[in-house]
This record gives C-alpha cells, structure tokens and sequence, in this order.
C-alpha cells in the first residue's frame, strides 16, 4: 500500500513515516507540509492512502480533502485531527474522509493502516 502523509508537524510527521516503513506491505511515498504542493504531490503519486493533517503551512487539510475529492480521486483519507473536538471530526467526515484520528493517539492510527493494508484496502469506507 503506497501512503503519503500530508502534516505540518516535522516531529509527527517524521514519527509516522518512520513507523508505516516498518509495517509488512505499506511504503510512505511521498510527504508534504503546505497545501499547494500536498495537492500537486497527491495528483502525481496518486497513492492508495493520505494521512492528512489540518492546518498546514501555506492552508488546511479541509481544501486538499476537497480537492481530492472533486477530483474523483478515490485514496483513502485519514484525517489527522488536532483534539478530540466534534466539529472538526464531523467536517472531515462530510469532506469525505474516512475517519479522523487524534494526533496524539498514532497507535491508533497504525492499527487502522495496518488492518487496511493487510485488507488490500477492500475495506467499506466508513462514513
């Protein structure tokens, strides 16, 4: 499974690459941190899954979510929220994402990446 991860965060998002490397069939393929070129890597790599944070460096995760969507784009989109808060969880699902998840909690998220790959991504998409 090809993942690229979209995060603002150095720390986070070097921790997630790090860890999804190690994971049997996953391959982090690309990383961006501002919104214009998350957009433009997306659009080239075309990766099976985005690990996608909200306030990027140059905007925010909603319009690269929205983007992806209008476009047709069909990866998974896991969206990397800031804080347990419902409003921003229920905006990622309307957008299109296939679940939020807490940034602090990236057990979580492997857990779901891992299930996901070892699914071939024939996972239903969970709205």
């Amino acid at each position: 499974m090809r993942v690229a991860i979209v995060e603002e965060w150095d720390a986070l998002r070097q921790r997630l690459a790090e860890r999804l490397d190690r994971l049997p069939g996953v391959r982090v393929v690309g990383e961006a941190v501002a919104e214009a070129p998350a957009i433009e890597m997306l659009r080239a790599l075309r990766p099976d899954l985005v690990l996608l944070g909200g306030w990027l460096a140059d905007g925010h995760g909603f319009n690269v979510l929205r983007t992806l969507r209008d476009e047709g784009m069909a990866c998974r989109v896991l969206a990397l929220a800031d804080g347990p808060g419902g409003n921003e969880r229920r905006a990622c699902r309307r957008l299109g994402a296939d679940g939020p998840y807490d940034k602090t909690d990236v057990d979580a998220l492997l857990a779901r990446v891992r299930a996901e790959a070892a699914a071939g991504l024939n996972l239903p998409r969970s709205h």
